[in-house]
């Protein structure tokens, strides 16, 4: 069972569309690395297990990075395993362009275009996924694979080293037969 930790107060700012639950079709993956932001700009390495959610949040406020200032992940799940909501369920998150009016959008924290992600960050990965794909209709997709869900044509998310495939698999193993919205929110998920 995870442990959610709601930020949203500390990360939204109150504005946002409106997500539907009868809307949503999919879980969107993507990977996110405070180093990614930073790299040209500071020669010093960043370590991202320092990321949360509020310090994401702040670092989104900048429009150059393609969200128009918006937080663009309801849900993160840092190395730690540690999994944050920074949006209510019910916002869309400006993170797939298109597709945000019908999806969830999850950050993994970390460069998994280069690299695994951490045991217990995989093992938190599973866990949500596999409380969203209880619900009939939602379906798990990554970022790159969605025609219309990024402007770069080469970006790599969530990234080669986490593949959806087995993933998906071990989500569905075990999927809970009880309500599965009640079974999101009893997790802690905030609609």
């Amino acid at each position: 069972m995870i442990h959610v930790v709601n930020q949203i107060p500390v990360c939204w700012d109150g504005n946002g569309r409106q997500l539907k639950r009868d809307r949503i079709r999919h879980l969107i993956l993507h990977r996110c690395s405070l180093s990614q932001f930073v790299e040209e700009a500071n020669p010093f390495p960043i370590d991202d297990s320092l990321l949360d959610g509020p310090g994401l949040a702040s670092r989104f406020k900048n429009r150059k990075l393609g969200t128009g200032g918006r937080v663009p992940y309801q849900i993160i799940i840092g190395r730690s395993g540690r999994v944050e909501q920074l949006l209510p369920l019910s916002i869309q998150g400006a993170h797939a362009r298109i597709h945000n009016p019908t999806s969830i959008g999850v950050a993994v924290i970390g460069r998994t275009d280069r690299h695994e992600a951490t045991e217990v960050q995989y093992d938190s990965l599973v866990e949500v996924c596999r409380l969203f794909l209880a619900v009939p209709g939602i379906d798990l997709a990554a970022h790159d694979a969605l025609a219309g869900a990024s402007g770069d044509p080469n970006k790599s998310c969530p990234g080669k080293y986490l593949p959806l495939g087995p993933l998906r698999a071990m989500a569905l193993r075990g999927v809970c037969m009880e309500d599965p919205w009640l079974a999101i929110q009893r997790a802690g998920f905030i609609w």
